[in-house]
């Protein structure tokens, strides 16, 4: 965002020899102006206040101390000068429009919309007033509005490129990328040299997985404003998603070199460290981030996943219960809002009562999280649990001490005590390793009526093993992903029949695994594979093992305690519960890990994958 302070264009007056002194105000007004727009702050600071020992009602030498006050970055004091000047002249419109800047450095954002407001009525074609209108509700999360009033200015200013590159962060931030791709594309034809654009053209680029020309906004950006922190830090970001990770570090740093309390830049620099493995280094950074900026939700929810990971769960369930404070979900995955329901949230005691916990992120996530409801089962006289509408049916099954209901419903309906979310019911009942049940088990068990029918109809004699290879999460569906035809190894196995367990529409993947290498998988048709869990726990349980990357099947495969061979990425895309330096996994024993020793190397993983079969 580009501050413009307004400061009164005046003429230096013709002095009048013995005139009386209070006559001299306009003299020294204009005498303070001219050192003021030279830069000379406090020569014109000290003429200001001088004015003021003359005559203290002086709306001019009120109103410039203000806008110098808020150019030294001395904001309440600015505010203070401002609102004694508009105390004196309630028509003046830059005079509100530099308070209502000034009230929004304060954070002061909705008393900053009322100044902006007041401006505008008194000038209603001030575009200037409404660019950072704009940018205040942008700043308080009211994005459509902040949309009308960018949209606004550029009505009555149609080449005014601050508030296109405003647009086109407000579009990011809506998730509107080709959109703000555009605005700020307007922008930077307006302006070549506008940094700002530059940077937010590179975020909308990113967001598109447009990578390489990301990082090029982002070097435009930098090349324009050699010490533009932000630009680094988003570069940042561009390169670890491209795996650059060491690449992605020097960024972040040069980002904190020029700018030491950049809490987001510490941040994102501990999220490439987690993805280097330098889990130590990568605390380091989020406890840097906390230190300067406490209440930095991002920061502290992904210190909760590096210590999860390490398994230090005390400090890393404590953690993740910030992610109810993060305000852009979208980046922490299926996470959905925190609902009050009108009871009090469960405290881990025992309830004499009905306890209804329910299922707020993902489907491989509640799967996760349901292994402990046993345990959970202890703790209350009854329990309610609220889980995705395709669980129901497999959870009724599984749980028939349970009542099972579809998390779609209206909980608030619902007759219970307390409640809690699947997500945190690990700060109660997984504290540390020994809490974890000692026995290889499962928690899920399918449809006996489908799946030896499914096994007797697929089965050649040779090992039944079901293939999943792709994952949907938006977050990091690259990294842990593989194609089919990638699997060509294990699908080549003369002793292993192939059965698609991946979700999803898989029917061109298949032809040209057919077409390039003559081989096949079995596909069962009848069975939707991401909308009929339970058919598709019947047709895992079909199987003898099964091959898969961290995703939903692995979940349910894992539950179900069929044997899972899991191949697992080396950086992005791992997730906290696969844990770290494990080939086993606490949560799921029938589970056996396979890692990547590099980024982006699968090779080395599907040849271990393979000679376990052959010799399965």
């Amino acid at each position: 965002m580009n501050w413009r302070w307004y400061i009164p264009k005046r003429k230096l007056p013709t002095r009048v020899k013995s005139a009386p002194q209070q006559n001299q105000v306009p003299l020294l007004i204009a005498q303070g102006l001219a050192l003021h727009k030279q830069g000379k702050f406090n020569e014109a600071k000290a003429i200001y206040e001088k004015v003021l020992t003359i005559q203290a009602n002086t709306f001019d030498a009120l109103n410039l101390l203000g806008v110098l006050s808020a150019q030294t970055k001395q904001f309440t004091k600015a505010v203070d000068f401002l609102t004694k000047a508009l105390q004196i002249n309630l028509n003046h419109a830059d005079a509100y429009y530099n308070h209502g800047l000034s009230l929004q450095e304060l954070k002061r954002l909705d008393e900053a919309l009322t100044s902006y407001d007041r401006a505008i009525s008194i000038k209603p074609d001030y575009a200037e007033a409404y660019c950072n209108r704009g940018s205040a509700l942008q700043e308080l999360k009211r994005l459509d509005e902040a949309l009308t009033s960018y949209d606004r200015a550029i009505s009555i200013k149609p080449d005014y490129a601050n508030a296109f590159c405003n647009r086109g962060d407000a579009l990011n931030e809506l998730n509107r990328f080709d959109e703000a791709l555009s605005s700020c594309d307007r922008a930077i034809s307006i302006e070549p040299d506008f940094a700002e654009a530059h940077s937010n053209r590179g975020n909308a680029l990113k967001e598109l997985k447009r990578l390489d020309e990301a990082l090029t906004s982002y070097d435009r950006a930098i090349s324009i404003k050699p010490d533009y922190a932000k630009a680094y830090c988003n570069r940042g970001t561009a390169l670890k998603e491209l795996n650059r990770l060491d690449e992605a570090l020097t960024s972040y740093d040069k980002a904190i070199s020029i700018k030491p309390d950049y809490a987001e830049a510490h941040s994102n620099r501990g999220i490439a460290l987690v993805e280097l493995n330098r889990l130590d280094e990568a605390l380091t950074s989020y406890d840097r981030a906390i230190c300067i900026k406490p209440d930095l939700a991002i920061a502290y929810w992904n210190q909760s996943l590096c210590n999860l990971l390490n398994g230090n769960f005390k400090d890393g369930w404590e953690g993740y219960e910030w992610r109810w404070k993060y305000k852009d979900n979208r980046k922490l995955g299926e996470v959905s809002p925190k609902l009050e329901l009108g009871k009090p949230w469960w405290n881990g005691e025992f309830l004499d009562g009905t306890l209804l916990a329910w299922g707020e992120q993902g489907i491989g996530d509640q799967i996760l999280f349901a292994g402990m409801l046993p345990q959970l089962a202890r703790h209350a006289r009854a329990v309610m649990l609220a889980v995705d509408p395709r669980l129901v049916a497999l959870f009724q099954r599984s749980f028939p001490g349970i009542n099972i209901v579809s998390k779609d419903s209206p909980l608030q309906h619902l007759a219970f005590d307390a409640h809690v979310v699947l997500g945190s019911i690990g700060q109660h009942l997984r504290k540390r390793w020994a809490d974890f049940p000692e026995k290889n088990h499962n928690y899920l068990f399918p449809n006996d009526n489908l799946s030896p029918p499914i096994r007797e109809r697929i089965t050649d004699g040779s090992i039944i093993c079901g293939l999943s290879w792709a994952s949907r999460n938006n977050l990091n569906a690259a990294d842990k992903s593989i194609l089919l035809k990638d699997l060509q190894p294990i699908l080549a196995l003369k002793n292993v029949q192939a059965i698609d367990l991946q979700y999803g529409d898989t029917a061109t993947e298949r032809k040209q695994l057919h077409d390039e290498f003559a081989l096949r998988i079995t596909h069962v048709d009848e069975i939707d594979n991401f909308n009929d869990i339970d058919g598709l726990a019947a047709l895992i349980s079909a199987c003898d093992v099964v091959v898969t990357i961290s995703n939903t099947t692995a979940h349910l495969a894992g539950a179900l305690g069929k044997p899972t061979l899991l191949m697992l990425p080396f950086g992005g895309g791992r997730h906290w519960y696969w844990h770290e330096e494990r080939s086993d996994s606490p949560w799921y024993p029938a589970i056996r890990i396979f890692r990547q020793t590099a980024a982006g190397r699968w090779n080395d993983v599907i040849a271990r994958v393979k000679n376990t079969l052959i010799h399965w």
